[in-house]
Parts: C-alpha cells; structure tokens; sequence
C-alpha cells in the first residue's frame, strides 16, 4: 500500500481476500491457498505514514498432514525521503502452523508435533516431517526508487525468526524488483 501525495490527509483501509492454487510437484503438499487481509493506513505528515495490517492464511491440501493456518499481524513506517526515494521499515508477527524436515528422524521434535515419516518431496534420503505450531518474528527494510513515471526499483531485505522451543530457523530475505505499469 502507498500512499499518494493528494491522499496523504485520509485515513485508508481495506480488506483483499486470495484463493490459489500451489502446485508442489504434484505430491500431497499441493493445495489451495486462501488469505483474507485487511490492511490500514494514516499519514503522520507529509513525508511520514504509519500502515499495519491482519491476515488470515488457510492452506488446504488434499491431505490433511499438509493443511496449514496462520494469523499475521503487521506494522510498518514509510518515509518518503524525497519525491522519488521511500524507505521503509516494518515488523510483522506470524503464529501457526509450520512444516520441519529431518534427516535423520528427530524424537525430540516428536514430542510436540505431529509426524509423518519417510516423506519423498525433496528426493533422497526420505525425510521424516513434522507439523508444529511456530511463532515468527520479522523485521524489515526497504528501498524503493522512481527512475521515471513509470518505472521503478525497489531493493528490501527481511530477517525473520520462526520459533518453537527447542527449535529456531532463522530466515534471511533480499529482494530486488523493477516495476513497470503502463
């Protein structure tokens, strides 16, 4: 979401909902994929806005091991720096449920998930995989550049931490992307 100059002194809100469908190699992780978001934003001055957000993600796989759902809740801070440079930093909580793969099968993981053993998604050697309900936490930094009217880059980066003692998967995320429209 961005907020565009004329609209700076509005409040906005909306809600977006998404049905997909995730092919996976046609294994029974493939499913569809539904989100319901709803997502705000407000103008603290010309150049500042605070935005924030929930979503409601619902994964549904022909095979009930591999449904998931999630609740995400996000904050972020848009600096328009100049008329054609904004930063961006935010932070987004995540609580749901999280697929892990072992080799070899892990019996401390066992105790606080549910598992499914000799799973071939990812090849040799079958892997044993758990469902467990993780929490993220999530920071963010972004960079976004008008080159012309119509075009632009954006440059982010995203660490993010998904946690269920005794397990931590830390995560790190660098994005690059033009943008054209037309």
């Amino acid at each position: 979401m961005r907020l565009t100059p004329s609209a700076r002194a509005l409040p906005l809100a909306y809600a977006i909902g998404s049905v997909g469908y995730d092919r996976f190699q046609d294994t029974a992780q493939s499913g569809y994929d539904n989100v319901l978001n709803f997502q705000a934003g407000i103008a603290l001055s010309d150049r500042i806005a605070l935005e924030g957000g929930y979503a409601f993600e619902s994964f549904v796989a022909p095979n009930d091991f591999y449904d998931r759902q999630l609740h995400r809740a996000n904050a972020r801070m848009v600096f328009d720096v100049t008329s054609s440079l904004q930063v961006t930093a935010g932070y987004a909580y995540r609580e749901g449920d999280v697929i892990s793969y072992a080799v070899p099968p892990r019996p401390d993981i066992a105790r606080f998930s549910i598992e499914r053993e000799d799973e071939d998604e990812f090849g040799q050697p079958l892997r044993t995989a758990y469902k467990l309900l993780g929490r993220t936490h999530a920071v963010s930094f972004s960079v976004a550049y008008q080159l012309m009217k119509y075009a632009s880059v954006q440059i982010g980066y995203e660490y993010a931490i998904t946690m269920h003692d005794p397990l931590q998967y830390e995560n790190h995320v660098v994005e690059a992307n033009i943008a054209v429209a037309y």
